[in-house]
């Protein structure tokens, strides 16, 4: 998998595998429907064709299919709770820091390498110049669950954090956080 990370496909291929996901998740669940009207879910599709370019990389595509996946708000229906994602992603991509999302906040749980920069319990309220609540509500639109519940992208978010903010922020070189009260780099 982690030589797939880089590796492009032809922009048409990359339309064709949509529609197709499209199609197969209608074909095969039977509740694919329930949460989302059939022009909604055509119309996310067609927004996911729209952020694909000839440099889409067939990291950033997996990304775009678990927004897709995610939009029928089915518990059973994922694409592997981003075990290949989380496979790709290169080491120096990672978040640099073990994070935990509770009550809308953003903590640090262990600083790792950064224990001279950050300490356990520190409130992280931008990434990257993202608001965490943007960051977060953007990284839960890719979580598969059942109908709204947040439950569960919260712990797939609390398990996978060093692999969820790199892709929902494009795969920084580097990350600049601002902490609750105080600035960090």
């Amino acid at each position: 998998p982690a030589q797939k990370f880089t590796k492009t496909l032809i922009q048409e291929d990359y339309y064709a595998d949509l529609d197709q996901l499209g199609e197969k998740l209608i074909e095969i669940n039977p509740s694919a429907l329930k949460f989302i009207s059939k022009p909604e879910f055509r119309q996310k599709i067609e927004s996911q064709k729209a952020k694909v370019t000839m440099q889409t990389t067939l990291a950033e595509f997996r990304w775009l299919c678990n927004e897709i996946v995610a939009s029928v708000n089915c518990s059973h229906t994922d694409m592997g709770r981003f075990f290949f994602e989380d496979e790709m992603l290169p080491t120096t991509l990672r978040f640099p820091l073990q994070t935990r999302w509770t009550d809308d906040k953003l903590y640090v749980v262990d600083p790792l390498n950064n224990v001279d920069q950050v300490a356990v319990a520190d409130e992280i309220i931008r990434i990257n110049g993202v608001n965490v609540g943007d960051l977060m509500k953007d990284i839960y639109a890719h979580i598969s669950s059942q109908a709204y519940v947040e439950t569960t992208k919260k712990h797939v978010f609390n398990s996978l954090s060093a692999v969820l903010i790199p892709y929902a922020l494009n795969f920084p070189k580097q990350y600049s956080i601002e902490l609750k009260n105080k600035a960090k780099g």
